[in-house]
């Protein structure tokens, strides 16, 4: 500003560029016609993920099942390098149940494999194979050729029940009950020994023993329990009238047979006497020898009067023999009856 300008210029010419700014204004305003755009509001910052100072993302810690089945894994892996089989498979199953892997999946047909449990395996592989396609994993190739592998090894147990086997009979193999319609099929065993066990309540149980090896296939008839059999014997009422008459028959044949016997003594001696009187069989007098055939003839008499009692008491013994009844039997099954309010007992057979 030149040093000889005056303070009251100075104002006027405040004043005139006061005024150009407020006559410019409407220009500007005609060079925008309409409404002013608002302006679009800028999103909201995320809040930021909890983490360390350095504000690093932290993960969720893992949860009690995920533990537990990791923990089971590690135990499962050890038993297997041991070759406690047992044991290694049940620290793998355990660990599947408490969170599903294909790698535990794999492992547990891996441990009965080693183990000798070929069928148990082979169900193992094919469970693997099955959730590997489902969750599209690359392992599902393998565990399907390792089951192709083992199954021709695998045995086959088919087992027959008996058309007359109680209805209410409850099957086990080795322990485990399984379900009557299951036993029509051809199932697939662990080598080895195998018992098929059928209860049926109030009677013994049964048990089937069949021992099969690698890749054997067997058909067998179980054994069950029978309904428990009765024999009732009953005797019909002896016949009144034979047995009285053939005690009868009897009485009277002894009183003959004794009779006869009595009197032949008897003519026995007398003969004895008579005899005395016919040395050589030669008598003197007409008595002696009258006196002989008379005892002679009374002895024959009574030999046929002794028979004919014997064989009267023989008749009537017959007849009290025969007067008994006739035996009938009868067989019948007593099968127990329970049910939630009590039981009984169900007979059949022929009454």
């Amino acid at each position: 500003m030149p040093a000889g300008m005056t303070a009251s210029r100075q104002q006027r010419i405040a004043a005139l560029a006061v005024i150009a700014g407020l006559s410019s204004a409407p220009v500007v305003a005609a060079a925008q016609p309409g409404p002013a755009k608002k302006p679009t509001p800028a999103p909201a910052p995320r809040p930021p993920k909890p983490g360390p100072k350095g504000g690093t993302p932290v993960k969720p810690p893992p949860s009690p099942e995920k533990i537990r089945a990791d923990k089971l894994f590690e135990d499962g892996r050890n038993y297997l390098a041991a070759k406690e089989y047992a044991l290694a498979c049940t620290a793998f199953e355990q660990s599947n149940q408490a969170e599903v892997a294909i790698g535990t999946l794999l492992n547990i047909a891996l441990c009965y494999e080693e183990w000798g449990k070929i069928a148990s395996a082979h169900r193992a592989y094919l469970e693997a194979e099955r959730y590997a396609e489902l969750k599209l994993d690359d392992r599902a190739n393998g565990a399907h050729k390792k089951a192709l592998e083992l199954a021709p090894r695998v045995p086959h147990l088919q087992l027959d029940v008996p058309a007359d086997a109680d209805v209410s009979t409850v099957f086990l193999i080795d322990g485990k009950e399984i379900e009557r319609r299951a036993l029509d099929v051809d199932m697939l065993v662990d080598p080895g020994p195998h018992s098929i066990e059928a209860r049926v309540p109030g009677r013994p149980p049964k048990t089937t023993a069949v021992e099969l090896g690698l890749g054997e296939k067997r058909r067998i008839t179980i054994e069950v329990p029978r309904p428990e059999v009765k024999v009732i014997v009953t005797v019909t009422p002896r016949r009144k009238g034979r047995l009285y008459g053939g005690i009868a028959m009897i009485s009277g044949g002894a009183i003959a047979a004794g009779a006869a016997g009595f009197v032949a003594l008897l003519a026995r001696r007398d003969y004895a006497d008579a005899i005395g009187g016919c040395p050589e069989l030669v008598c003197e007098t007409r008595e002696d020898y009258d006196a002989t055939q008379a005892a002679r003839r009374r002895a024959t008499y009574m030999t046929f009067v002794g028979a004919g009692g014997l064989a009267l008491a023989a008749s009537g013994l017959y007849m009290v023999l025969t007067s008994a009844g006739a035996k009938k039997e009868r067989r019948v099954e007593l099968v127990p009856l329970i049910h939630g309010d009590g039981g009984g007992l169900a007979i059949g057979g022929r009454l």
